[in-house]
């Protein structure tokens, strides 16, 4: 299996802060999540830049967003 550099790891985290995931358990589940994805995807042979593009685009715009409001609200939910 194709494994990341760390910069392409911390281009991902970068990404991944810029969408203002502030929740820091989810940024690092997420983090690990995205890698896997890109990593899987350059199996098939393709470059990381390709591959990223492909899992962003597969995962949507503001998708980051309404995993972190759904994770917050399960985790208030659980708490009250």
């Amino acid at each position: 299996m194709p494994e990341l550099s760390l910069q392409h790891i911390e281009r991902i985290a970068r990404d991944i802060r810029m969408q203002e995931i502030i929740f820091s358990h989810l940024a690092d589940e997420l983090i690990d999540h995205l890698c896997c994805d890109v990593e899987s995807e350059m199996e098939r042979g393709l470059s990381f830049n390709e591959a990223y593009r492909r899992v962003r685009q597969k995962m949507g715009s503001g998708r980051l967003k309404e995993i972190q409001e759904e994770t917050l609200y399960a985790v208030d939910t659980k708490y009250r």
